[in-house]
């Protein structure tokens, strides 16, 4: 009797520990899911800014063609300076660690961090998310130890960091560049 009365007792605590759990797991995930769709939308809404769709038209018109030097001496031009000034202005409070402009061909037109600039990002997804997002979808790529990716933190090593990209829209044809952030 003691020993089914005590296996009773343990299994509905685990049931108990199991539906809770689960509970738990489901808010969670519901959280996360409208934390990656407000930032993918707020990437969107300022990716359609006409100052910003202005400026990065500029950008990827005067980047065409172009090797990674020139493209690096572009980003030091009035239109890539005021861009990622006016980004971070408008971003600096919001916890972005970086922002980037970039062309279909991985390029960085604009970025907050002058090195970037004139670099072609290479990392698979990243270019995957990218390639979507131009096609019309905001993304969101989730932090990968890909060094690409990550951002230098305050003790001197890397972290991955996640990023939303959205098109920018220069008219009404396929987007030429986008906002990652």
């Amino acid at each position: 009797l003691g020993y089914w009365a005590y296996n009773g007792v343990r299994n509905a605590v685990a049931e108990t520990q199991v539906v809770g759990l689960q509970a738990l797991l489901g808010t969670v995930t519901t959280g996360l899911e409208v934390w990656v769709g407000e930032h993918r939308a707020e990437t969107e809404r300022l990716a359609r800014q006409p100052w910003l769709e202005e400026r990065a038209a500029r950008l990827a018109a005067a980047a065409a063609g172009r090797d990674a030097e020139s493209v690096r001496k572009l980003c030091q031009g009035t239109d890539a300076v005021q861009l990622s000034g006016m980004l971070q202005s408008r971003l600096g409070t919001r916890g972005v660690v970086a922002i980037l402009v970039v062309d279909r061909t991985g390029l960085v037109l604009a970025s907050e961090n002058p090195a970037s600039c004139g670099q072609r990002l290479r990392s698979a997804p990243f270019r995957q998310k990218l390639d979507r997002a131009l096609d019309g979808a905001p993304q969101f790529v989730r932090p990968h130890p890909d060094p690409e990716l990550s951002i230098e933190g305050t003790n001197g090593r890397r972290r991955p960091v996640a990023w939303t990209i959205a098109p920018i829209r220069a008219g009404t044809g396929p987007a030429p560049v986008a906002l990652a952030i």
